[in-house]
């Protein structure tokens, strides 16, 4: 297994390891708890539903040594390219030199890459969302070194069992066609729900990054099942997820997207608030009132 590859950035306290590394050494320091505000209309909403709570801890069924299979699949020489990395901050020359193509590969580091709305969209889509497998296997490989730094146990599979798991599902379909297997294609849906399920789980992780730091969850989880709105939470968790790496790095999150549709970045927000105001629509809808209907009012 790959462990300890390359050298520890003075300017941060996270070590270098891959998701099936030995557990390192606790953080030195966390941020201080942050406040999250949003003012709407006049009036200032501030949310904890993750007061009082029991934090979420999931031990998954699976088991995640076995998944690791995927892993050890991989040549060593390629895992070590896609090694997690300690994050070195860049000057500010550096940061300017950087073009898309770079952006597109960089590699898993820790903290983890922000990865903003706009950049996510604008890889996925010529892709095919080839691209956003590529993101999912990173996310999936930060986080678990995150929650390793931190003396936890991770909560998902890291990306090498998630994306494996994922793909190895697709190809059920197929091959029980080709076998005459009962049901043939539709043993494609199990790398669906698999996927499906690492989903489930990211936007608790997510939500469990802000409580743990004392700030509100961004991310309303059981929108996942509803259509329409699934696409609005997937699209917040793109979008908090890159905010929490970039306070992690120092650094402050540019996502024009996410500027244009306030819905991406606004404080967290029930489904009939939204529905009834304009203003987490689009940006030019800011000053229009909320809408008034009886059967979307709390």
């Amino acid at each position: 297994m790959i462990q300890n590859i390359g050298a520890l950035s003075p300017a941060t306290p996270y070590k270098l390891y891959s998701h099936s590394g030995r557990r390192p050494s606790s953080l030195t320091s966390v941020l201080d708890a942050a406040k999250c505000r949003t003012v709407r209309n006049g009036l200032i909403s501030r949310r904890t539903r993750f007061n009082g709570r029991k934090k979420f801890r999931c031990d998954a069924s699976l088991n995640k040594e076995e998944l690791n299979i995927f892993e050890k699949a991989v040549p060593e020489n390629l895992r070590e390219k896609v090694a997690v990395r300690s994050f070195t901050p860049k000057s500010d020359n550096e940061a300017r030199s950087e073009n898309l193509f770079e952006a597109a590969l960089a590699v898993p580091e820790l903290p983890g890459v922000p990865r903003p709305v706009w950049q996510v969209v604008a890889f996925s889509v010529p892709t095919g969302l080839l691209w956003y497998g590529w993101y999912k296997f990173a996310v999936e490989e930060e986080l678990a070194a995150y929650e390793k730094s931190l003396g936890q146990k991770p909560v998902g599979y890291g990306g090498y069992a998630t994306m494996g798991a994922f793909v190895g599902g697709l190809a059920l379909g197929p091959l029980a066609e080709a076998l005459s297997v009962p049901g043939g294609a539709a043993w494609s849906a199990v790398g669906g729900l698999w996927i499906y399920y690492t989903q489930y789980l990211l936007y608790k992780r997510v939500n469990l990054l802000y409580s743990d730091k004392g700030a509100e969850e961004p991310l309303t989880v059981w929108w996942l099942v509803f259509p329409g709105f699934n696409l609005l939470i997937g699209l917040r968790q793109l979008h908090f997820l890159a905010k929490f790496w970039a306070e992690e790095r120092g650094e402050e999150l540019q996502d024009p997207v996410a500027d244009f549709f306030p819905f991406i970045s606004c404080p967290d927000f029930g489904w009939k608030e939204f529905l009834r105001t304009p203003s987490l629509w689009l940006a030019p809808l800011k000053d229009v009132a909320p809408l008034e209907i009886d059967f979307l009012k709390d």
